[in-house]
Order: structure tokens, then sequence, then C-alpha cells
């Protein structure tokens, strides 16, 4: 590490605070334009916007002035905060443009090795939004075995889901440009959509930009997930608490196309449904002696079973055909086609595939949305099973630099780095060979989970030159 820069911090101020009086002092974002909330020269941006300067240039006279300006400018706040929870396809445009390709290679290698691979990913998305949230959370381990996974409504998870987000995840950190900047629950959302489409399903874009969760307990589990005796009101009301309508909740139910389950599920559905009928009388009764001989009485209760008994391996609408013949697998399958209020679309479905594949594309896209984490919320994890250590939690951002004045960088710089101090006037952060130290003239340092850096900047390169460049930065969380 050089000390050159550090030296150079403080008899830089003067020369600063000269260009700052010519030309005023701007923050970019990370595609070089200005969306970031931060108070610059004393003045507050929003979004971009100078809100002085935009009140300003409204014609505000009289004792309505403050009350103009106060609407105004919690207008302007909502709109930002608004726009910025929201998730947004191409999120990794500038930061990782190569990461659906390293996701989709991961998977359809794994694919190749077992197809578990596809209904295990697909429903651990599920269970990962069902619970706390689209955040991965799912994916914590914990030492006690205490975390969303160890909950016997998760227990049956397959490991092949978790494997597959973690080739994936090694897939991206290859990429030293995306190295710890693509967060676990994007990963595993671009993953479900990757399995759907290889066995068959629609293709489609997908929202990113969420962080990755904190926090994942086994009592958060509790009452969450649907379970395969629930009957139409017990689904309608749980996916209704999600965001979802009746319409997403059958769609998405049309995913039992493909996997599979175990006999411990079915087993009172055909050897002791009721006192007068040992098999639920709306299973079908040949469907019912065959799931009787894949599920003795007596067997293995982990023994798998297919759920769609026709076409097990393809992502169609036979499960809806199935439920009409009376082959739902489980009775909050078989409840979709008995009941009436939910039997017209479960026609609609079996006769009509590609309607069936809207409807699913735009049902898993508003899954995808339940409550996810973006901007400081959350971390980016390292590891997609572990949670980020206290020293980790100041690493792996970007800062994102320009010059003063007019004249900007072809691009704005970035690089990912490690916070190892703070001073007054300075920060030594680890960062590549080409760059040592990034010092700063002024500095404020807040706590939102992560530390929050402003200020101008001095950069310096290995060799202990001068400094090469002066500018300002806005610390942008990645």
């Amino acid at each position: 590490m050089s000390s050159t820069s550090t030296s150079n911090s403080n008899g830089s101020s003067t020369r600063i605070a000269q260009r700052r009086k010519a030309s005023g002092r701007r923050t970019y974002s990370q595609e070089g334009k200005r969306p970031l909330n931060s108070i610059v020269d004393g003045a507050l941006v929003v979004g971009g916007l100078d809100v002085a300067q935009h009140i300003t240039e409204q014609t505000i006279m009289g004792t309505q002035s403050f009350f103009v300006l106060l609407s105004s400018l919690l207008l302007l706040i909502i709109s930002a905060q608004t726009s910025s929870a929201q998730l947004t396809r191409g999120f990794y445009r500038n930061t990782c443009p190569n990461v659906e390709r390293l996701v989709r290679s991961a998977v359809v290698q794994k694919f190749q090795q077992t197809f578990v691979t596809a209904p295990a990913t697909l429903r651990l998305f599920f269970h990962d939004c069902f619970v706390r949230g689209c955040d991965a959370s799912i994916l914590l381990a914990s030492p006690n075995n205490k975390a969303e996974k160890d909950h016997p409504d998760d227990i049956s998870l397959a490991g092949d889901g978790f494997d597959t987000v973690a080739k994936a995840k090694a897939a991206v950190d290859s990429d030293p440009q995306c190295r710890n900047k693509v967060s676990c629950a994007d990963i595993l959302a671009l993953a479900t959509r990757d399995v759907i489409n290889l066995v068959g399903g629609p293709f489609y874009e997908v929202e990113l930009g969420r962080r990755d969760g904190r926090i994942s307990t086994i009592a958060s589990v509790q009452r969450r997930l649907p379970h395969p005796d629930f009957n139409l009101d017990q689904l309608n009301s749980m996916f209704s608490y999600n965001g979802l309508s009746q319409t997403d909740m059958i769609a998405l139910s049309g995913a039992h196309t493909i996997g599979f389950s175990h006999c411990k599920h079915i087993s009172k559905r055909i050897y002791n449904f009721s006192p007068r009928n040992s098999i639920d009388p709306t299973l079908d009764l040949q469907y019912a002696f065959q799931l009787r001989q894949a599920c003795p009485l007596r067997v293995d209760p982990s023994i798998a079973i297919n759920m769609d008994p026709i076409t097990p391996q393809k992502f169609d609408n036979q499960y809806f055909k199935n439920l009409q013949q009376g082959m739902g697998l489980f009775t909050s399958d078989q409840v979709l086609a008995t009941d009436e209020r939910s039997r017209g679309t479960v026609n609609l479905f079996a006769s009509n595939e590609q309607a069936f594949n809207n409807a699913f594309v735009e049902a898993i896209t508003k899954l995808g949305r339940i409550g996810v984490k973006t901007g400081r919320e959350g971390d980016i994890r390292f590891d997609c099973f572990r949670r980020l250590s206290r020293s980790q939690h100041s690493a792996g951002y970007s800062f994102f630099l320009t010059t003063f004045g007019e004249e900007l960088l072809e691009r704005p710089l970035s690089f990912s780095h490690k916070l190892i101090s703070a001073r007054e006037s300075s920060v030594v952060i680890a960062a590549p060979d080409e760059i040592e130290l990034l010092s700063f003239s002024t500095l404020q340092v807040q706590e939102f989970g992560n530390s929050l850096l402003e200020g101008h900047w001095i950069l310096t390169t290995g060799d202990g030159a001068q400094p090469s460049s002066t500018g300002t930065c806005m610390h942008h969380a990645v």
C-alpha cells in the first residue's frame, strides 16, 4: 500500500475547493447518470433532480410557497423510494452483463446430470418466496438446525435444488466482473426460469434486483406453506395473503406437471380416507389402485411418486387434464377441479396450453416480487448458504467515480473493495492491483447496516505517483 495518497489528501483540499467553486459537484450512479438521493453542495438531490432548482423554477408566491415546496419535496422523495424498491429487467446490465448466460450454463450442466434439478429448483423458489419473501433465506444453514430448511415442511426439499444454486453462484463468481455482485435470491430466480424452460415450459424475462435476507428461522415457516390436504378456501386465503389471485394459484399449481412427492403425503387418501370410504371418492379408482401399488402399506414413507403419471418429465398442461379425470395426486390438486369456483380455469388450461403458459408466466413473475429486499436492504452473500460475517458487511461494494465539472469519465469507474480502515481524511481499501489507495479530502460514514461513503476522492496508482484524478463519489451497494 502506498502512503503517498494519504499525505496528498489534505494538500489537495484547496485545489478541490477551487474546482468546486468553478463547477458544481455531481454525483453519478452506475449508469453514469444521477438517479441517487444525496446532498450535493448543501442541496438535496432526489432521483438525480436538484430539488431546490426544481422548486425554484416553479412560480411560487405568497403564503402558499412553503406548502408547495413541502408537497413537491415529499412527492419527489416518495417517487424515488417507490422506484428504487422495484425489480427491473436488466438490473445487472452494467455490473454483470453475462449473468443470465453464466447461470443458464451452470443449470444446463446440472440438469444433464439429473432431471431432479428441474422440480427441485422450482419447488425451492416457491418455498423461499412464501416465507419471508424471495430473499434466499431458504438456503441459509443453521448450526443448531433451526433454519427454514429444517422445518418439516421444507425437510423434503431435494438437495439438487440447493446444488443448482451453488453451481450457478460459482459460475457467476468465476467472472471477475461479477464476483459478489449478484444476489443468491436473483440466481435462484434465474435458475428457476431456466429449469422450467429446459423441460419444455415457457421462457420469460426475469425481474432482478433482489437482495439476500439475513434471517432464517424454523418458526417463520409455520403456517406459511400450503399443505396437500388444503381445500380451495385455504388455498385462496394463503395465496391471497401473498398478493396472488385464484387464477395465479391454479396456474402455479400447474407446476405439479413435473416432479414428485412421497407416499406419506397420500396414504390417507388411498387407505384411510374416512370411516365410510377407504379411498377418497374424488380420486379415480383405477388411479387409486396404481397409487396403492406404488405405495403399499408399511412402505418406506420417503418413496417417491410422480405428480403427473402421464408426462412426468415435461412441463405441459397434462396436469389439468389429469384433474379432469380425477387423477390429482393431492387433495389440494383435485379440489381445483371438483370445486365449481375453480373448475372453469382448470378446464381452460386443460384445453389451451398457451393460456396456461401465459397465466403461469404472469403468476411466477408476481411470485418473484413477494417480500423482496432491494437497495440497502439485505446483503449479497459471498456464500449462498452462510450469512455474511461482520467484516464482510463492509466488503463487496462498488464506488462509482466521476470527475468534477461537465467533463466526465467515458464511463463511471467502478471496482469492488474491502474496507480496511477509515480515518477522518482517508479510507484505505483492498482493491485491484492498478488501484492501491482511495483517499478522501472529506468523508462521512453512516451506518445503514452497511457503510455509506460519500465525499471527494483522490485516486492514486500503485507506483506512488501524484494523484492521477480527483472528483466526487457516491457509495452504491450492489
